[in-house]
């Protein structure tokens, strides 16, 4: 079996950079790379373009012209551009440890997703990180974990990355949640049954909307929260919208009273809005 892991990103090319490279000490090589580029500039394509090259790394760039928050739209650009069975989903600020596609594929199922977390590192270490700490593994060692969670530096989840997996799930089962897009996988033809992510949602519910929908269509969760790893790297987020949000939830408990699995405002819905200035470049 083979994954594709899906890569969403907008106007963070250096993030993504760190991402692309620890993406490149996967212990597992034979993977395809989809970033969903929800309108960023040039210099994201130039990083892409550059790696692609550097790596002979099969990548897939979505891009569509920048109009707002349309994450859910650019993901549901990525799932139709995919070939592989599995898609394993990563943002763009998320730096997947060495062995996380590893788990996810050792895992993967059809009718079931995984859904991961994230350790949330802090604003200093995360401007400081550079791509010598990522590609050293230095990143993801206890010592330098260790150091940030003594600094302050580890706002959230310091847990996953000091508790063996075994003892996570034997201990704390009920550390975790429903889809996060920062973390996750499913089997394509699964995420295709739910019509992927609902385009009326912006920034806030959307994951946890898609998790629900997953789940009423009988896909089962399965938490690989101690397991699949990833490091979030701190950020300002200009787009949260607190009354958007309310909105967001609104849609979200909507569809879960409904016990609608699949959106209307999906993927099949793509052709009929296309927009004329969106492009797909494929490397190599």
């Amino acid at each position: 079996m083979r994954a594709q892991v899906v890569v969403t990103t907008y106007e963070q090319p250096r993030a993504l950079g760190l991402v692309l490279a620890a993406l490149e000490r996967q212990t597992v090589r034979d993977f395809g790379l989809i970033v969903a580029d929800d309108g960023s500039g040039p210099a994201t394509r130039e990083r892409i373009e550059r790696h692609a090259r550097a790596t002979g790394r099969e990548i897939i760039h979505v891009w569509q012209p920048n109009r707002g928050f349309r994450k859910c739209r650019s993901l549901n650009r990525a799932i139709a551009a995919a070939t592989a069975e599995l898609l394993v989903f990563l943002d763009g600020d998320a730096l997947p440890r060495r062995d996380f596609l590893a788990e996810h594929l050792r895992l993967a199922r059809p009718g079931r997703y995984l859904a991961g977390r994230l350790v949330r590192l802090g604003r200093e270490v995360s401007d400081a990180m550079s791509e010598d700490d990522v590609a050293s593994g230095r990143f993801e060692g206890r010592r330098f974990l260790w150091r940030a969670a003594r600094r302050g530096q580890i706002l959230q989840k310091a847990h996953y990355a000091f508790v063996p997996a075994w003892l996570g799930r034997a201990a704390l089962r009920r550390d975790g949640g429903s889809w996060t897009g920062a973390n996750g996988s499913a089997f394509r033809s699964d995420v295709l049954a739910v019509n992927g992510f609902d385009e009326r949602m912006g920034y806030g519910w959307e994951d946890t909307d898609f998790g629900q929908r997953l789940g009423l269509a009988g896909v089962a969760r399965i938490s690989v929260r101690y397991s699949a790893l990833a490091f979030h790297l701190d950020h300002d987020r200009p787009w949260r919208d607190e009354a958007a949000m309310a909105r967001h939830r609104a849609l979200m408990e909507e569809s879960l009273r409904a016990g609608l699995s699949r959106c209307y405002h999906g993927v099949d819905r793509l052709a009929e809005t296309a927009e004329p200035e969106a492009r797909i470049d494929r490397w190599p």
